[in-house]
C-alpha cells in the first residue's frame, strides 16, 4: 500500500506543480511566457543529451566505468 501511495506522489506531484507554474507564468505576460518557453527548451535539451549522448561520449564513459569498477 505504501508503494502505491509513494508512486502516486512521485508521479503526480511534479506534474501538478509544473501545471501551477505554467498557469502562473502564462498569466504574468509575454516576458514570463518567453522565460517559460526557454526553460522548457533547456530542460528538454538537457534530458535529450542525458538519454542520448553521442557515441564517443558513451565509449569514453564506458571505458572510465570499466577502469574504476571493482
Amino acid at each position: 500500500m505504501i508503494n502505491v501511495i509513494s508512486s502516486i506522489i512521485i508521479l503526480f506531484v511534479p506534474v501538478f506543480v509544473a501545471g501551477i507554474v505554467v498557469i502562473y507564468c502564462w498569466r504574468q505576460g509575454w516576458s514570463a511566457r518567453i522565460a517559460l518557453f526557454v526553460c522548457a527548451a533547456l530542460i528538454s535539451l538537457h534530458t535529450h543529451a542525458y538519454y542520448f549522448p553521442a557515441k564517443p561520449l558513451k565509449d569514453r564513459y564506458a571505458n572510465t566505468m570499466l577502469k574504476t569498477s571493482p
